[in-house]
């Protein structure tokens, strides 16, 4: 069972500065410190360096980045713990899943 609407939409408008503020916004795209083609407020699929982004894609980008972390942890966290989560808890990790990516190490 996935993030209740109400709940997700809560906790997208909390991450969303959130990964702003950690990741910072290149519309450029730059190699990141562990040598991975990154571009906007993090993102690296499909990223090649000389590669440009508007910052309309990069919201989008983040976006759908946030929303493919809602349904990790949906899928991990059952529905009655989530349900008594803070939206800035719940916030913190989609940040954080969005960061290592769904199979990231930590």
């Amino acid at each position: 069972m996935g993030i209740k609407t109400r709940v997700l939409a809560v906790a997208l408008s909390v991450a969303t500065p959130l990964v702003g503020y950690f990741e910072g916004r290149n519309l450029l795209a730059y190699i990141d410190p562990v040598g991975i083609p990154t571009i906007c407020d993090g993102w690296t699929r499909g990223v090649k360096l000389g590669d440009q982004a508007t910052p309309e894609e990069c919201d989008a980008l983040t976006r759908k980045g946030l929303e493919e972390a809602a349904k990790v942890f949906g899928a991990w966290v059952p529905q009655d713990v989530i349900d008594r989560l803070p939206a800035k808890t719940i916030a913190a990790f989609l940040s954080f899943i969005y960061n290592v990516g769904p199979g990231g190490p930590g």
